[in-house]
Protein backbone atom coordinates (compact mmCIF):
# COMPACT_ATOMS: atom_id res chain seq x y z
CA UNK A 1 0.00 0.00 0.00
CA UNK A 2 1.03 3.48 -0.62
CA UNK A 3 1.24 6.26 2.23
CA UNK A 4 -2.16 8.03 0.50
CA UNK A 5 -3.74 3.93 0.13
CA UNK A 6 -3.17 3.78 4.12
CA UNK A 7 -4.48 7.61 4.38
CA UNK A 8 -7.74 6.61 3.04
CA UNK A 9 -8.30 3.43 4.93
CA UNK A 10 -7.40 5.42 8.41
CA UNK A 11 -9.85 7.89 7.48
CA UNK A 12 -12.65 5.66 6.14
CA UNK A 13 -12.40 4.19 9.58
CA UNK A 14 -12.53 7.61 11.46
CA UNK A 15 -15.76 9.97 11.76
CA UNK A 16 -15.43 13.21 9.60
CA UNK A 17 -14.86 15.09 12.62
CA UNK A 18 -11.74 13.20 13.77
CA UNK A 19 -10.71 13.49 9.71
CA UNK A 20 -11.05 17.38 10.28
CA UNK A 21 -9.09 17.11 13.96
CA UNK A 22 -6.27 14.47 12.24
CA UNK A 23 -5.62 16.67 9.12
CA UNK A 24 -6.52 20.21 10.48
CA UNK A 25 -5.75 20.71 13.74
CA UNK A 26 -2.32 22.61 14.36
CA UNK A 27 -0.68 21.76 17.41
CA UNK A 28 2.72 22.41 18.59
CA UNK A 29 4.78 20.37 19.20
CA UNK A 30 4.97 19.58 22.94
CA UNK A 31 1.32 19.98 23.15
CA UNK A 32 -0.72 17.08 25.16
CA UNK A 33 -3.02 15.14 22.56
CA UNK A 34 -5.60 15.47 25.74
CA UNK A 35 -5.73 19.27 25.44
CA UNK A 36 -5.82 19.53 22.14
CA UNK A 37 -8.97 17.13 21.97
CA UNK A 38 -10.58 19.16 24.94
CA UNK A 39 -9.91 22.37 22.91
CA UNK A 40 -10.68 21.31 19.52
CA UNK A 41 -14.38 19.81 21.39
CA UNK A 42 -14.77 23.13 22.53
CA UNK A 43 -14.45 25.11 19.47
CA UNK A 44 -16.90 22.88 17.52
CA UNK A 45 -19.86 23.58 19.42
CA UNK A 46 -22.54 24.88 16.60
CA UNK A 47 -22.71 28.50 16.41
CA UNK A 48 -26.55 29.46 16.36
CA UNK A 49 -29.82 28.20 18.60
CA UNK A 50 -31.44 26.87 15.66
CA UNK A 51 -28.36 24.78 14.54
CA UNK A 52 -28.08 23.41 18.40
CA UNK A 53 -32.10 22.85 18.16
CA UNK A 54 -31.46 20.42 15.62
CA UNK A 55 -28.40 18.74 17.33
CA UNK A 56 -30.45 18.37 20.13
CA UNK A 57 -33.02 16.30 18.21
CA UNK A 58 -30.52 13.52 17.81
CA UNK A 59 -28.27 13.68 19.87
CA UNK A 60 -30.35 14.17 23.82
CA UNK A 61 -28.65 11.70 25.49
CA UNK A 62 -25.53 14.01 25.53
CA UNK A 63 -27.45 17.02 26.84
CA UNK A 64 -28.34 14.48 29.52
CA UNK A 65 -24.85 13.27 30.08
CA UNK A 66 -23.46 17.50 30.54
CA UNK A 67 -26.26 17.61 33.11
CA UNK A 68 -25.10 14.57 35.41
CA UNK A 69 -21.19 15.70 34.81
CA UNK A 70 -21.62 19.30 34.79
CA UNK A 71 -25.08 20.28 36.60
CA UNK A 72 -27.06 22.71 35.30
CA UNK A 73 -25.45 25.92 33.78
CA UNK A 74 -26.90 29.05 35.18
CA UNK A 75 -27.52 32.83 33.76
CA UNK A 76 -26.51 35.94 35.85
CA UNK A 77 -29.87 36.16 37.13
CA UNK A 78 -29.99 32.22 38.09
CA UNK A 79 -32.14 31.11 35.18
CA UNK A 80 -31.25 28.00 33.47
CA UNK A 81 -29.17 28.60 30.52
CA UNK A 82 -30.44 26.07 28.19
CA UNK A 83 -28.08 27.26 25.30
CA UNK A 84 -24.97 26.80 27.28
CA UNK A 85 -26.43 23.26 28.12
CA UNK A 86 -26.56 22.28 24.88
CA UNK A 87 -23.12 23.94 23.95
CA UNK A 88 -21.87 21.44 26.79
CA UNK A 89 -23.33 18.87 25.44
CA UNK A 90 -22.32 18.85 22.48
CA UNK A 91 -18.59 19.49 23.92
CA UNK A 92 -18.80 16.00 24.93
CA UNK A 93 -20.10 14.64 22.01
CA UNK A 94 -17.45 16.27 20.18
CA UNK A 95 -14.61 15.06 22.78
CA UNK A 96 -16.21 11.69 22.57
CA UNK A 97 -15.98 11.01 18.94
CA UNK A 98 -12.41 11.98 19.30
CA UNK A 99 -11.64 9.55 22.09
CA UNK A 100 -13.09 6.82 19.76
CA UNK A 101 -11.43 7.21 17.12
CA UNK A 102 -7.73 8.20 18.97
CA UNK A 103 -5.97 5.40 17.98
CA UNK A 104 -6.81 5.97 14.01
CA UNK A 105 -6.35 9.71 14.40
CA UNK A 106 -2.50 9.04 16.07
CA UNK A 107 -2.12 7.29 12.57
CA UNK A 108 -3.33 9.36 10.53
CA UNK A 109 -1.09 12.42 12.38
CA UNK A 110 1.68 10.02 11.59
CA UNK A 111 0.76 9.08 7.91
CA UNK A 112 0.07 13.05 7.39
CA UNK A 113 3.66 13.69 8.62
CA UNK A 114 5.44 10.99 6.36
CA UNK A 115 3.44 12.56 3.50
CA UNK A 116 4.38 16.17 4.52
CA UNK A 117 7.79 15.49 4.69
CA UNK A 118 7.96 13.64 1.63
CA UNK A 119 9.88 10.31 3.35
CA UNK A 120 10.90 7.89 0.79
CA UNK A 121 9.88 4.61 1.93
CA UNK A 122 7.20 6.13 3.93
CA UNK A 123 4.67 3.25 4.21
CA UNK A 124 7.28 0.77 4.76
CA UNK A 125 8.15 3.29 8.00
CA UNK A 126 4.71 3.17 8.79
CA UNK A 127 4.10 -0.22 8.82
CA UNK A 128 7.51 -0.69 11.09
CA UNK A 129 5.58 1.80 13.61
CA UNK A 130 1.85 1.27 13.37
CA UNK A 131 2.57 -1.26 16.95
CA UNK A 132 4.26 1.34 18.64
CA UNK A 133 1.81 4.04 17.57
CA UNK A 134 -0.89 2.23 19.19
CA UNK A 135 0.68 2.53 22.60
CA UNK A 136 0.50 6.70 22.17
CA UNK A 137 -2.28 7.44 24.18
CA UNK A 138 -4.38 11.24 25.09
CA UNK A 139 -1.69 11.57 27.80
CA UNK A 140 1.29 11.66 25.15
CA UNK A 141 2.23 14.68 23.38
CA UNK A 142 2.11 15.53 20.01
CA UNK A 143 6.45 15.39 19.50
CA UNK A 144 6.21 11.05 20.82
CA UNK A 145 4.43 10.58 16.91
CA UNK A 146 7.24 12.66 14.91
CA UNK A 147 9.90 11.36 17.42
CA UNK A 148 9.18 7.50 16.80
CA UNK A 149 9.29 8.10 13.33
CA UNK A 150 12.46 10.21 13.50
CA UNK A 151 13.80 7.27 15.69
CA UNK A 152 12.91 5.08 12.83
CA UNK A 153 14.08 6.85 10.50
CA UNK A 154 17.31 7.49 12.58
CA UNK A 155 18.16 3.85 13.20
CA UNK A 156 18.49 3.08 9.18
CA UNK A 157 15.49 1.29 8.58
CA UNK A 158 14.79 3.90 5.62
CA UNK A 159 16.67 6.52 3.63
CA UNK A 160 14.41 10.16 4.23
Amino acid sequence: MTLEEIKAELESRINDESVDFANDYEASYDDYICDAISEWAYNCSDGGWCALCDWLKVNYEWVEEALFEFGVPKKQDGQPDIERLLRMGQYLNHEHNLYDDLENIVKLIAVNYLIDKKIENGAEVFEKIEDDLEKIDNNSRFSEIEDLIKENLENGSTNG
